[in-house]
């Protein structure tokens, strides 16, 4: 769970911090499967089709580029997932890596309030779902690439 806060009001949304984020995958890379969560996207927001609400400022997207560079770069990252972006519940593709935004689970605004699931099987086939926790029913289905 890497961390993108920002002081409160601020209008500034973070990049991880590359040197914490190395670390943590170097002492998982015997893991088959990583999974990140990080509540700011790290691509620049609005740009290539992304959704807006990424980093913005000039010296954070430079810093989340090489977040993102460093993600698509360990083989063992099968998804990340992203919050904040309330009205997203869709999954983006970069460089075989995917990236699920998950709409929001509390809050007042935005898409259907509900929960993603990630099944991992004995054969390390993945898939992830979301639900409607309103109407339960599945929004989305996606397999994510294996080894």
């Amino acid at each position: 769970m890497a961390d993108t806060s920002a002081p409160a009001k601020s209008n500034v949304y973070l990049a991880v911090d590359i040197d914490w984020l190395k670390e943590q995958l170097e002492l998982n890379r015997d893991a088959p499967a990583i999974f990140v969560m990080i509540h700011i996207q790290q691509r620049r927001h609005k740009v290539d089709g992304w959704p807006q609400h990424g980093v913005h400022d000039p010296d954070q997207v430079a810093k989340g580029e090489a977040v993102m560079d460093l993600l698509e770069s360990t083989s063992n990252v099968r998804a990340v997932f992203h919050g904040h972006n309330h009205n997203e519940t869709g999954v983006y593709i970069s460089d075989d890596r995917r990236y699920f935004f998950d709409s929001h689970v509390g809050g007042s605004w935005g898409a259907k309030r509900g929960y993603r699931i990630v099944e991992v099987y004995d054969d390390h086939k993945m898939i992830s779902y979301q639900i409607d926790g309103e109407a339960e029913v599945v929004l989305n289905r996606h397999e994510l690439p294996g080894a």
